[in-house]
């Protein structure tokens, strides 16, 4: 199991990496943690799950959501200071059931689950509330949300190292070599024929990517005009050399992608961080030829997810 070293954040974090969860495999109708009149702070949900428990089984009706964050390292659910906790919980509890109709209640704490305390808390929620549904969700569990929601674990910067890991210096060739053959760009820009791109194929690409429209239309589109003839300069047998630094760095890029993909909401921060790295390594180096190389590469499918239209 990754340790995301959740017993360093505040308790305020973790409530909000809680919600954000909750938005996951409840709704986006979570509200965030409030006080109540008992002086207990609830995260609330009303109506079915997206898919908790699971995909299949979707738990529905009015939910109280409640995060128990520790800094102690080994602190467990059996502990006798966490019992004592749930106590209290559920004289809260038996207070707002003569108010309101509780259907489910899910504990979030990051100490480490035992299967036998959890079980035994569980009944014993079940048993003095009489909710129907109630689930203790210990650290193991909320590892494994977050190696599936990975841009919380960057939202939170959760002790993973979650940036691209390329080689930003490879490109410097290549872009040196661009810049030579650009110098001519507005005889280009006069004469370019428009790039070949299969209709609807670029609207299914970003979609799947996740490539915001803004960004594709001001960041991307203008530099199509130029792919017709860098397709050219990369095809050209004089240029095999270069080709091969191009085909090297595509894989390696894609690669990384691949690999920490999650860690992105938008498929435009991963574009922006590729050239971050690469004008930080090479200040010298023309920023329209990086970004040109770059949605290049996206437009080509040589990096990013490809979408399969018939």
């Amino acid at each position: 199991m990754k340790d995301y070293f959740l017993y360093e954040k505040t308790w305020q974090d973790f409530e909000n990496i809680v919600i954000d969860i909750c938005e996951e495999i409840l709704g986006i109708g979570v509200i965030s943690f409030s006080m109540g009149t008992d002086e207990g702070r609830d995260g609330r949900y009303n109506g079915k799950s997206n898919k908790y428990p699971s995909e299949n089984e979707n738990w529905n009706g009015r939910w109280i959501i409640q995060s128990k964050h520790t800094e102690k390292i080994q602190a467990k659910l059996s502990d006798s200071d966490f019992k004592h906790t749930i106590n209290k919980e559920i004289k809260r509890l038996k207070k707002l059931l003569k108010k309101e109709e509780i259907n489910n209640y899910v504990v979030f704490t990051n100490r480490k689950q035992v299967a036998k305390s959890s079980e035994e808390l569980i009944e014993l929620i079940k048993k003095d509330t009489e909710i129907k549904n109630v689930q203790i969700i210990g650290e193991e569990n909320i590892s494994r949300y977050l190696g599936k929601y990975l841009k919380i674990v960057k939202k939170y910067d959760l002790g993973v190292d979650y940036k691209l890991d390329i080689t930003p210096e490879d490109i410097k060739e290549l872009i040196l070599e661009l810049n030579k053959f650009f110098s001519s760009k507005p005889k280009i820009r006069k004469k370019a024929e428009k790039f070949k791109i299969k209709e609807g194929f670029l609207e299914a690409k970003n979609k799947l990517n996740n490539l915001s429209e803004d960004y594709y239309n001001y960041q991307v589109k203008k530099y199509q005009i130029y792919f017709n003839e860098l397709e050219k300069f990369l095809q050209n047998p004089r240029n095999n050399d270069i080709f091969e630094i191009y085909s090297s760095i595509r894989t390696e890029y894609n690669e990384e992608i691949i690999l920490k993909y999650g860690y992105y909401s938008k498929f435009d921060e991963i574009l922006n961080e590729l050239f971050k790295q690469i004008k930080k390594f090479n200040p010298q180096l023309n920023k329209e030829n990086i970004y040109l190389i770059l949605v290049f590469m996206y437009c080509n499918c040589d990096i990013g997810k490809v979408p399969e239209i018939k």
